[in-house]
């Protein structure tokens, strides 16, 4: 049996490791072998990612997500941005 620090990890490795995720920033708590991730992402496919990753780590016995999800903005051009203000 891990320990919840070696659970800790080997989550944070795995994030780090896997391309979609490589560059977000996500907060890693475990406590009695249950995975809390919180942060922001700018899609639910690297927040199911990160569910995944943490899920498929031996000894983890729940993954509870507070990830927000903010979608990121696409501007290509100036007049694209005076709209919002």
């Amino acid at each position: 049996m891990k320990t919840d620090e070696e659970i800790r990890k080997e989550v944070i490795l795995a994030i780090q490791g896997e391309p979609i995720l490589n560059q977000t920033e996500l907060n890693v708590v475990v406590k009695d072998g249950i995975v809390t991730m919180m942060g922001t992402v700018n899609s639910s496919s690297k927040k199911f990612s990160a569910w995944r990753i943490a899920a498929g780590i031996q000894s983890v016995r729940a993954v509870e997500l507070e990830i927000i999800v903010l979608p990121a903005l696409n501007v290509n051009k100036g007049d694209d941005i005076k709209r919002f203000f």
